[in-house]
């Protein structure tokens, strides 16, 4: 999930294609290509692009392979719209033997050096797939609802994208002098959210954390009979509370809490639904970097290894009666 002051778009704009090109310059050394979807990662606060990705129909089309640099004049691709760069990746849609749409191949990640290592590379990744699903939805029917993502990837990313869910489908291989592996994955179309419908993002004001609290009453007390007086307990001082929001009204329709693990002493003190409307509501007053705080500092690394960490327990999805099933 995205941090709340980022967000992915497609580049139409020259002051974002120049960015998302002068990025990969710095980053991958040349550019080139055309005929590329390109997708920046923008934050929300000053409207700076931090990450670049480029986006190609597979099998990629053949194309003069022609570098240029941030001073060309028009940008390559500028002037183009999303809804028609959209309809160029589902223009060149091929079904394959397994009804599986040709999907697309992915560009190279590139990341602004003073914003790596926070996860946003991993975030940035998953909203590209999600809009990579919406967009190519209208090609999808019952018979061909899975789409095949391919990269290449150097070799010593290759844990990167395997924790995303990619498999390898070849052995080394060199390009650009480096050494690289192809990699795949399948996604299913057939259940796509809308990326502009719907967000989330964390509770930190009251009335986000008072509209999460209803929310799991409603859901666990109302509706499955869990004890009224016992739905908030002294969890909720320390725990994350992940709000699915409804962009047309703003309202919370989704939440689910997260917890550092191991889990924090549990004193068996529960608040009473009264504080709802009383107050104070449990975990207010934090920031959304304070709770990031309290999770890191709450980690511990797993015996023998300094890579894996102890991480979280996620607790029950609470979801809006209307958007169930």
């Amino acid at each position: 999930m995205l941090p709340h002051d980022y967000h992915v778009q497609v580049a139409t704009s020259a002051d974002h294609l120049r960015a998302a090109y002068t990025l990969r310059i710095e980053v991958f050394g040349d550019e080139f290509g055309y005929g590329s979807v390109p997708l920046v990662l923008v934050r929300t606060s000053d409207g700076v692009v931090l990450g670049a990705m480029r986006v190609l129909p597979f099998p990629v089309p053949s194309l003069p392979e022609t570098i240029y640099d941030v001073h060309t004049d028009p940008l390559p691709g500028q002037g183009r719209s999303p809804e028609a760069m959209a309809a160029y990746l589902v223009a060149h849609q091929q079904t394959g033997p397994d009804s599986t749409l040709s999907g697309v191949k992915l560009g190279r990640i590139a990341l602004r050096a003073d914003v790596r290592r926070r996860g946003l590379g991993r975030a940035f990744l998953a909203e590209a797939e999600r809009w990579l699903c919406a967009t190519l939805a209208p090609a999808c029917t019952p018979a061909h609802d899975r789409v095949r993502i391919q990269l290449t990837a150097q070799s010593v990313s290759r844990g990167f994208y395997e924790t995303m869910g990619y498999q390898a489908t070849s052995g080394e291989i060199r390009l650009l002098n480096q050494p690289h592996i192809w990699y795949a994955k399948t996604q299913s179309l057939s259940c796509v959210m809308p990326p502009t419908e719907y967000r989330t993002e964390i509770a930190c004001s009251d009335e986000r954390l008072r509209a999460a609290y209803l929310l799991r009453q409603t859901v666990f007390t109302d509706e499955q009979g869990y004890d009224g007086d016992r739905d908030l307990d002294h969890w909720d001082d320390t725990a994350v509370h992940v709000v699915l929001v409804r962009a047309s009204d703003d309202a919370v329709v989704g939440v689910l809490r997260i917890l550092p693990y191991p889990l924090p002493a549990h004193d068996e003190q529960f608040y009473s639904r009264q504080v709802l409307k009383d107050g104070p509501l449990p975990g207010r007053h934090r920031t959304e970097s304070e709770v990031q705080a309290t999770f890191l500092r709450a980690q511990v690394a797993q015996p023998g290894t300094h890579l894996v960490y102890s991480g979280a327990k996620v607790g029950r999805i609470a979801i809006h009666s209307s958007l169930r099933g």
